[in-house]
C-alpha cells in the first residue's frame, strides 16, 4: 500500500498537482509507522518539495469533460447535432437532449417526467 501512495505522490510532484501529492503524503505518513521494513521512514524530502510547489488545479479541473454528438431525445425525432452541445437539454436530470422545445414537451407528456425523476435522484 505504501508503494502506490509513494509512486502516486511522486507522479502528482512530477505534473505539479500540489493538492493531490499533499494527499497521498498524507496517506503515507498515515501507513508508514505500521510497517516496521518500511523504506520511506524519512519523508521530508517529499515535504520539502511539496512546500515548494506552486499551487496548480487538478487533472479533473483542468480538461473540460467531453461531449459527443447527440441524437434527439423525443423517439419519433431522427436530428442529430451538428455539433456538440448545439440541442437544448433537461434542466431537472440533464441528460435529455432535444432539438427543439416542442419535442421536450411531447417527450415529457410521453414519459420523460418519470424517467426524468428517477435520474434526478439517482444524481443526487
Amino acid at each position: 500500500m505504501l508503494d502506490v501512495y509513494c509512486i502516486k505522490m511522486k507522479c502528482y510532484i512530477a505534473l505539479g498537482y500540489k493538492k493531490n501529492a499533499k494527499s497521498c503524503l498524507k496517506q503515507l505518513k498515515r501507513y508508514r509507522d505500521r510497517c516496521p521494513t518500511n523504506p520511506y521512514r524519512k519523508i521530508s524530502v517529499y515535504e520539502t518539495l511539496i512546500s515548494n510547489m506552486s499551487e496548480k488545479k487538478s487533472p479533473s479541473n483542468e480538461i473540460p469533460a467531453a461531449r459527443t454528438i447527440e441524437k434527439c431525445s423525443y423517439f419519433a425525432c431522427e436530428k442529430k447535432e451538428k455539433y456538440p452541445r448545439e440541442f437544448l437539454y433537461c434542466s431537472k436530470c440533464r441528460s435529455a437532449r432535444y432539438c427543439c422545445v416542442k419535442h421536450q414537451t411531447k417527450d415529457w407528456k410521453n414519459g420523460h417526467k418519470k424517467r426524468c425523476i428517477l435520474i434526478a435522484k439517482e444524481k443526487k
